[in-house]
């Protein structure tokens, strides 16, 4: 969460921070406003997860390119510059990249980044060919937060795409990726930004969702 010239700038980490705790998104909007100081808490075990994470994603990207994928990495010299990895990102799907790497959206005040764009069959405005999102998760077991993010990025390639991808996919630690199907459209609700959260309206992306 960023707050530049009075505009909040949203990512998926954020919706998943208020559907763990509503109190956690009024401390961060406070950050962002600059009306309170970000504490430094030291955090071994995250920091593990983190780079743990990084390996894994690192692994997989390694495996496609020596089974010889073509893949195209959307990050630019400055990799918080979203606006440019968005507009390469439009860029690779029009030219129907078979992967594209760290791929980046912006949608309206809400940003965000695929791990991964799979090329598959399928007719929408960008010719013969769409695309399916690909995250990268150490857990073996689909949970709310990763599937938060992916009805993020699925959404985002649909308003490129001008189709619906008919599937998502998650990539766990020595496994296959396991794809979900979404059995009805869904569009994440608008998260409210209360000063002093009270309950309710949680944030839910996904009316239903089926691995299979």
């Amino acid at each position: 969460m960023q707050a530049t010239n009075s505009r909040l700038v949203l990512s998926p980490s954020d919706l998943n921070d208020y559907v763990e705790c509503p109190h956690l998104t009024t401390l961060a909007l406070e950050v962002a406003r600059g009306v309170r100081r970000r504490p430094y808490v030291p955090n071994d075990h995250g920091d593990l997860l983190r780079r743990k994470g990084e390996e894994h994603e690192a692994a997989y990207l390694a495996e496609l390119r020596a089974k010889g994928r073509q893949v195209v990495d959307v990050i630019g010299a400055d990799r918080w510059d979203f606006d440019s990895s968005a507009r390469a990102t439009i860029d690779a799907m029009r030219a129907g990249a078979e992967i594209i790497y760290q791929a980046t959206f912006v949608l309206g005040d809400w940003r965000g980044r695929a791990d991964f764009l799979e090329h598959v069959e399928q007719p929408t405005a960008l010719g013969a060919w769409g695309y399916e999102a690909l995250d990268a998760k150490l857990a073996r077991a689909e949970k709310p937060t990763y599937v938060l993010q992916l009805c993020f990025y699925t959404e985002a390639i649909a308003s490129i795409q001008l189709e619906t991808p008919s599937a998502m996919h998650r990539r766990a630690v020595h496994a296959a990726p396991r794809r979900l199907r979404r059995l009805l459209p869904s569009r994440p609700r608008r998260v409210p930004l209360r000063t002093r959260p009270r309950g309710g309206d949680r944030a839910v992306p996904g009316r239903a969702l089926r691995a299979v």
